[in-house]
């Protein structure tokens, strides 16, 4: 294959938020793509390493220019918010508004990313209907 592919790893643990182990492969493997000229997103989760360990990793690791981090940083906030009732797991998205144009949602306290997704397939829906640029 000639052209550079997107890759999208999901992990636990992934370093300097890691305890070596499975991380340190992801690591190795996002940044043997990365010198091969590809490019990766890795998503993990910061809270988990906090959990069992307090403390900011002491050890640093380098970066690539080819390999993009995404560190969560909402798990306990959100897993707090649930047991306090403040967030919905089981809310429906309802749409109170549909001119056309425009769209107005309510999420009933339920996650942001529930409503994201119903305004996005309404958008792509918009978006079908519109002639296209090219013609």
């Amino acid at each position: 294959m000639n052209r550079p592919l997107n890759f999208l790893h999901l992990t636990t643990f992934y370093p300097p938020y890691s305890f070596g182990g499975d991380a340190m492969y992801v690591y190795r493997l996002a940044h043997a793509l990365g010198d091969a000229g590809h490019r990766v997103d890795v998503i993990h989760c910061i809270d988990s390493y906090h959990l069992l360990h307090p403390a900011e990793p002491e050890i640093p690791f380098a970066d690539h220019p080819n390999v993009t981090t995404h560190g969560l940083r909402r798990v306990k906030s959100t897993v707090d918010q649930l047991r306090a009732g403040r967030l919905k797991p089981d809310a429906r998205c309802e749409v109170l508004n549909d001119d056309g144009a425009t769209m107005l949602l309510d999420g009933h306290g339920g996650a942001g990313i529930v409503s994201c997704m119903a305004a996005m397939d309404g958008a792509i829906a918009r978006a079908r209907h519109l002639p296209s640029a090219s013609k």
